[in-house]
């Protein structure tokens, strides 16, 4: 889980944090017109999900390279990870 630090919500560091995180589209325009293409966050990279508002689910293989991330912004937001063993249906 993540959350935007107090005085950070307007932060240009936040936005970088979120395009590198959720990936985002970008726009130019050439002789034949608009183009458009997305650039793909660590989520779609290694096929994480969003499971809440400031929450996600990354297999453990995986959780360093978005533990790296955490670390960059570490001052724009605020971490706390947990590790899930076993999933239960009910």
């Amino acid at each position: 889980m993540y959350d935007v630090k107090k005085g950070c919500q307007r932060d240009p560091r936040r936005t970088m944090f979120n395009k590198e995180l959720f990936g985002y589209k970008y726009k130019w325009l050439t002789k034949d017109g608009e183009r458009e293409r997305f650039r793909s966050g660590l989520l779609q990279r290694y096929k994480a999900s969003k499971i809440g508002d400031s929450a996600i689910s990354v297999d453990l293989e995986f959780s360093i390279f978005f533990d790296e991330l955490f670390k960059i912004y570490s001052d724009v937001i605020n971490v706390r990870k947990f590790i899930i063993e076993k999933e239960v249906f009910l």
